[in-house]
């Protein structure tokens, strides 16, 4: 875990527009920076998970590089969730799953080996751990996040709100100065929890109610 509270591992999923990463610092404020342009994201955040940093900028190259459809770390978060729902305090095979995971990440054991997890959680303390983790490591994957928060029942905690972002801006000294910005107010409709029932099974039982549309 970093000083300023984050989590090491968001350092290679996402990259702004004043990261070293980009081309656009010296660019931001003006016409061709990464926020007011019809190429830009809306939120001036960009993925880097899975990019082949030997494509240049302004070039193209087709990569050899597979994407991942189910990744060792999935099987090993489903593990530790499953297993943290039927105990009634995460043992230490729930926090061995977890420190597998953080520590193929490169975090570091610290002075207690829990690799930055807390020790002793109670079950609910392990469940969100275990939920932040798995918003972390599969992070930009699918769509992991989305259908997470949808079998946690999280929607209105999670998909409701304003969407926000990021701008840089210059100052005169050449510095930059970040500023957290609304770009879309969303509402979650809980009748999306669950998928529609397809009519040609509804007609095949008409005892079976559909689901809320």
């Amino acid at each position: 875990m970093r000083k300023d509270g984050k989590d090491n591992k968001f350092k290679p999923v996402y990259t702004f527009v004043s990261d070293s990463y980009t081309t656009d610092e010296e660019n931001a404020g003006a016409k061709r920076d990464a926020l007011y342009a019809n190429y830009a994201t809306t939120t001036g955040y960009y993925g880097m998970k899975m990019c082949n940093y030997e494509v240049v900028s302004n070039g193209s190259l087709v990569s050899s590089r597979s994407y991942p459809l189910m990744r060792y770390a999935e099987f090993v978060l489903g593990a530790a969730e499953a297993l943290n729902e039927i105990l009634p305090a995460p043992d230490e095979e729930v926090y061995g799953w977890l420190i597998s995971i953080r520590r193929r990440a490169g975090i570091k054991s610290g002075t207690d080996g829990l690799y930055g997890l807390k020790a002793n959680m109670t079950q609910d303390e392990m469940r969100e751990a275990i939920y932040q983790e798995r918003r972390v490591e599969l992070a930009l994957e699918g769509n992991h996040r989305y259908n997470d928060i949808r079998r946690w029942k999280e929607g209105t905690k999670y998909l409701s709100g304003f969407k926000h972002g990021i701008e840089w801006r210059k100052k005169t000294d050449g510095t930059f100065t970040s500023y957290s910005i609304e770009v879309r107010r969303y509402t979650f409709d809980e009748r999306t929890y669950v998928w529609p029932i397809p009519r040609v099974e509804i007609v095949k039982m008409p005892q079976m109610i559909q689901n809320p549309v």
